[in-house]
């Protein structure tokens, strides 16, 4: 078991790398550290494709929850960048 602080540590140092464009590429190409990120980020995040957030969202809908779904794109950077990622 990890203790709070460690834990403390641990999610702060995956904030990091999540903020991070070029540490969350460096560790999406790892299979390991992929699955670390994702499970920390998985509560925020519906799915990797617009079907998985599609289908989360009709589950937590039938659960009797309200929600919203954005889909922007975690790495834009500029105004151009979410105008391509809003049309593709």
């Amino acid at each position: 078991m990890i203790d709070s602080s460690r834990l403390a540590d641990f999610t702060k140092a995956l904030k990091n790398v999540a903020r991070n464009r070029t540490a969350r590429r460096l560790f999406n190409q790892i299979p390991e550290m992929y699955q670390a990120l994702l499970g920390a980020a998985k509560r925020y995040i519906p799915g990797e494709t617009l079907e998985e957030a599609l289908l989360t969202a009709d589950k937590l809908f039938a659960a009797g929850y309200q929600i919203s779904l954005e889909y922007i794109g975690e790495d834009t950077e500029t105004e151009k960048e979410c105008e391509q990622v809003k049309n593709n």
